[in-house]
């Protein structure tokens, strides 16, 4: 009676056995069996045009829909429910099944999955950080529901080799061998799994049917007291569960955006040698900071000096000729304004004398070349007959006669040759006049000679003499009367006249220059030339200073492509120099969030190489969404003054869009997702028991999440080890957590 009253108290507990639940919503099996098999308890697939049909806010190609989560599973237990639509894992988008699976095992690799998903309108980000002792177990579970015990032992003795004290393995794996009739290895995992969790009463009615089937009704008795709580010595002694605990605190908590990018310089600038040349020098290296305008390499440049000398000393050699003009250019105008009225006066003089002295002159002439000839021809025939006192004073009165008709021609031949030099008279007019001189001459030497003859007595050779003075008084008379006769004096008078026209055309040429003001012009040329040459100078100097390659912009120099040596070419850059002081990150944001963003809005920038994450701001959000993924390029700019950030590295990006200021924060593994209707709890320790204390969660960000109800700060839950933890269990704190 006893044995039966034991067996069917095992039998009317056995309907309690930890199995696989499914949280299947209206799913299929298949689906249901997916979530099963997943490591983290999940199914999930597209979004079709039935379910775009069914609910205005979905979009193919925004996430993927999860359509099965297993009971006691990683992602239950992070809060996922069948029915939500995952957008994001990791901070990466997710249009597809296929990405989503590509981005989930990033995470698995990573040691950690974060889901960003959409649920009634509400955004939240649920974490899961895989136990795989957990996962081991729940697979075995799976295997187990499919009938597969082989596999499901493995995996059941492959969770106990990670995690040896996971009591719930050890009762799984003992059921295994219950149900294979091995009872001796069943008990042992039962007692097992009750040693490492007193308070675990399924294992124990197991054990205790283990004992009645194998015929020791004492030890099953005990079990099963021990498992309705009626030794409760037993259990202070050997049921102290070790766990570890966390105090809830009061802290600041934020709903984010996470998404994923690159660093990148918020400038990169190719620097290129405005001119072919050779390089003589490289003044930068690679990683060297630069400011603007600083030297970064040199061509050579001898030859430009050369030519920056040459057109210094042709602008100086303009600035001077510009001054001069300035300076004399009217004074030489008006000076030739003056020399011509002066010339054109003295050509009117001219005019006036050739007339004066033109046919008056021209009698005159052959009048006393008469004279002369008379004198002579009568002082001969004297000489012939003999001289008187009073012949010989007419002789001495011929003389002074033909010395003044000498004299008079010589000023005559004088007043002629300027005349002909200033063009007044022609050269015939001159030669006349040059002859008339020659005849007066001889006339004076003929009277000098008649006097001397006529004092100091005749010879015969004086007489032959002065008959040849006569025949040249006589040519004298003929040259004479040809020159009065041919009027050469109206050809002068025209020559003079012509000359005073030139003058005068001359004088109104330089009036009308004064009047012009022409040397305006001469000084705008001037200036011209001064421009030009200035012009070609600083053309010079820019070509001299191109030689010396300067950097745009202040930064790091990223890449060197030349050396002392190379020749540059100006199709090719020489140095890539970018700037970090700024950098940036371009990432991909939902289409559902955009309208949480701003320009200028906050963000934070987490790097591998940074211990937290770096304060950064929006600076563009695209206008456009790209209609295969749904999402749009936000670009954030953040300070990288200590150059900790480099261009090409991943960048994690966070945009807060939810704070709640002094929130109740506890770690988000503490809180166990309860099953369908059961709520979210965690276990609170309570003088020495854990204690299921019903939350409700708030925002969660990272490993933490907020308790809005259920909870007090200061509250000690407990934080690692309640995988089978169960109500009322005793435990023992071997350390609490004070940071997570």
């Amino acid at each position: 009676m006893k044995k039966a009253l034991i067996i069917g108290a095992v039998v009317i507990v056995a309907v309690g056995v930890v199995g696989v639940r499914l949280v299947t919503g209206q799913t299929d099996v298949a689906e249901a069996e997916a979530a099963r098999r997943s490591l983290l308890g999940l199914a999930a697939r597209d979004v079709t045009d039935a379910d775009v049909a069914g609910d205005a806010t979905l979009s193919r190609g925004v996430g993927v829909i999860v359509t099965a989560v297993q009971a006691y599973g990683l992602a239950e237990a992070a809060g996922v429910l069948s029915g939500d639509l995952i957008t994001a894992v990791g901070g990466l988008p997710v249009p597809t099944e296929a990405d989503y699976r590509t981005a989930l095992d990033a995470g698995l690799a990573a040691g950690a999955v974060t889901f960003a998903v959409r649920r009634g309108g509400a955004n939240l980000d649920l974490r899961v950080a895989p136990d795989l002792a957990v996962m081991y177990n729940n697979l075995g579970i799976a295997y187990v529901k499919d009938d597969r015990a082989d596999v499901a032992k493995t995996a059941f003795t492959r969770a106990l080799e990670l995690e040896p004290e996971f009591s719930e393995a050890h009762y799984n794996l003992g059921n295994l061998h219950a149900a294979a009739g091995d009872r001796a290895a069943a008990a042992a995992a039962f007692t097992a799994a009750v040693e490492h969790n007193e308070g675990f009463r399924e294992a124990r009615y197991r054990l205790a049917e283990m004992h009645a089937e194998a015929g020791s009704y004492e030890l099953a008795l005990t079990e099963l007291k021990r498992a309705a709580g009626l030794d409760p010595e037993a259990t202070a002694e050997r049921g102290l569960r070790p766990v570890e605990t966390v105090l809830a605190t009061r802290g600041d908590i934020q709903r984010e955006i996470t998404t994923s990018g690159t660093i990148e310089a918020v400038a990169d600038v190719s620097v290129y040698a405005k001119m072919p040349g050779r390089v003589e020098d490289i003044l930068v290296d690679e990683g060297m900071r630069v400011g603007v305008d600083d030297v970064v390499a040199i061509l050579e440049h001898e030859e430009l000096e050369l030519q920056a000398l040459q057109a210094s000393a042709a602008a100086l050699a303009a600035a001077a000729a510009h001054e001069q003009v300035h300076a004399l250019a009217e004074v030489r105008v008006r000076a030739q304004a003056a020399q011509a009225a002066a010339g054109l006066q003295a050509a009117e003089a001219a005019l006036k004398l050739v007339q004066d002295l033109a046919e008056t002159r021209a009698h005159s002439q052959t009048d006393q070349a008469e004279a002369g000839l008379a004198v002579i021809q009568a002082n001969l025939a004297k000489l012939r007959r003999g001289l008187r006192d009073e012949e010989r004073a007419q002789i001495r009165a011929g003389l002074a006669q033909a010395v003044a008709a000498r004299e008079d021609a010589s000023r005559n031949a004088e007043r002629m040759q300027t005349l002909f030099d200033n063009g007044a008279i022609s050269k015939q007019t001159l030669d006349s006049a040059g002859t008339l001189l020659d005849v007066a001459k001889a006339q004076d030497r003929a009277a000098r000679e008649q006097l001397a003859m006529a004092e100091n007595g005749s010879r015969e050779e004086d007489i032959s003499s002065l008959e040849a003075q006569v025949r040249q008084a006589e040519a004298g008379v003929m040259v004479a009367r040809k020159q009065a006769d041919s009027q050469t004096w109206e050809s002068d008078i025209a020559m003079a006249a012509a000359q005073v026209e030139q003058a005068r055309a001359g004088d109104t040429t330089a009036r009308s220059l004064v009047d012009a003001k022409s040397w305006e012009a001469e000084i705008t040329a001037a200036s011209a030339a001064v421009t030009q040459a200035e012009a070609s100078l600083a053309l010079a100097e820019k070509r001299l200073d191109d030689a010396f390659i300067k950097a745009p912009i202040a930064g790091t120099i990223a890449r060197r492509s030349v050396d002392p040596g190379d020749m540059a070419n100006p199709a090719a850059p020489i140095l890539d120099i970018v700037q970090m002081d700024t950098v940036r990150a371009t990432v991909r944001v939902l289409e559902a969030d955009l309208a949480d963003l701003a320009v200028g809005g906050p963000a934070g920038v987490l790097l591998q190489t940074l211990p937290s994450a770096v304060a950064a701001s929006i600076s563009r959000i695209s206008p456009t969404v790209d209609s295969a993924s749904r999402t749009a390029e936000v670009e954030i700019e953040m300070s990288n003054a200590d150059g900790a950030a480099r261009p090409g590295m991943f960048a994690r990006v966070s945009f807060p869009i939810d704070v709640r200021r002094n929130a109740i924060l506890l770690p988000r593994d503490t809180v166990v997702q309860g099953s369908a209707g059961d709520g979210a709890y965690v276990y609170a320790v309570s003088n020495g028991r854990a204690r299921r204390a019903p939350v409700e969660q708030g925002l969660t960000n990272g490993g933490s999440v907020q308790v809005i109800a259920g909870v007090d700060a200061g509250v000690e839950v407990v934080y690692s080890g309640r995988q089978s933890l169960r109500e009322g269990d005793f435990v023992k704190v071997v350390r609490r957590v004070d940071a997570w």
